[in-house]
């Protein structure tokens, strides 16, 4: 029998299920997102898209004890197929412009990866009275009661793009500069906001050959995450913009740019700012940037409508390189 699950709750169900029947795995789990567990901690609680009222729905709790104390992880997704799930510089440039603001625009950020886990935050703060106030059932205030008094507390978001988790906590660093709640929450637990790769995930249960977690991740395979383009060294790649000066236009802000790259392998892009062209991005090597880049800007050629969006692999860069000429 075959049991599937729709996207990321399908894959956290198919995860839990197998864990439930492999619990000596669960410390190498956690390690993907680089949570190292207590020994002593042994006995788990697994909560699957559990609701907690205003506080929205959190994807996966696991609450260990051992050694008399509790350790609560807070696990929040995002995949592919999510509104600007793709990309996490989205996510964040959509948080920053919310920040330290309410109504609508912080109602639209309200699946925002960032803005998830500092509910989860807000969560596990509030006294358990006042949780018994705000639950809308006693199962809530169960789990209420789960997550209340832990010794730690970790703060994963499983992403569908690698990132390192440097770049993830410097991100909730910038938010808090715009926003004191975010910046008490990052003060607080900046060693423990993690975040992990859905891919990472996947090869950590293919090489345990789990089957029902393979099989899930199988079954949602176009919308969990990106596979990482296996791709030549950058240098390969900047070979084709060697030389060029190019004046290109954004579809983003309508604007004309001027794109140069060297011998050495940066390029840069220019603006007319105060008259004069001034560089606004600038790089070398680094061919994630350029996918970066060429995304934010939604670039296209001054004459006709060549459609320079979003790159996706080498061979988009090098087409897209001769075709400019």
């Amino acid at each position: 029998m075959a049991i599937f699950g729709y996207s990321e709750r399908g894959i956290f169900n198919s995860i839990v299920y197998y864990l439930d029947q492999h619990p000596g795995k669960i410390p190498a789990f956690l390690e993907i997102f680089g949570v190292h567990l207590n020994r002593a901690v042994t006995g788990f609680t697994f909560l699957v898209d559990h609701s907690f009222d205003g506080f929205g729905r959190c994807d996966l709790i696991i609450a260990g004890e051992g050694g008399g104390q509790k350790t609560v992880l807070f696990v929040e997704s995002k995949v592919k197929t999510d509104e600007d799930g793709i990309s996490i510089k989205d996510q964040f440039d959509r948080m920053k412009k919310a920040s330290g603001k309410s109504g609508k625009s912080r109602a639209a950020v309200s699946a925002n990866i960032f803005y998830r886990l500092y509910n989860n935050y807000e969560l596990q703060k509030m006294p358990l009275q006042k949780k018994q106030a705000v639950s809308g059932s006693r199962a809530e205030l169960k789990s209420c009661e789960l997550i209340k008094g832990a010794g730690e507390y970790y703060f994963i978001a499983v992403l569908p793009q690698k990132i390192s988790g440097d770049e993830f906590r410097n991100y909730f660093a910038s938010i808090g500069k715009a926003d004191s709640r975010f910046q008490e929450m990052y003060t607080s637990h900046k060693e423990r906001i993690l975040c992990g790769f859905w891919g990472d995930v996947y090869q950590f249960f293919k090489d345990l050959n789990a089957e029902p977690v393979i099989q899930n991740f199988e079954y949602n395979e176009d919308r969990i995450y990106e596979p990482s383009v296996s791709a030549p060294n950058p240098e390969s790649v900047l070979e084709y913009w060697y030389g060029e000066r190019l004046f290109i236009k954004s579809k983003s802000d309508k604007k004309l740019y001027h794109l140069t790259c060297d011998r050495e392998g940066t390029y840069c892009i220019r603006a007319l700012l105060n008259r004069n062209w001034e560089i606004v991005e600038q790089s070398a090597r680094d061919i994630g940037k350029y996918h970066d880049v060429f995304r934010r800007y939604n670039f296209a050629a001054v004459t006709g409508e060549l459609n320079l969006s979003y790159p996706k692999s080498v061979t988009d860069f090098e087409r897209y390189a001769k075709e400019l000429k």
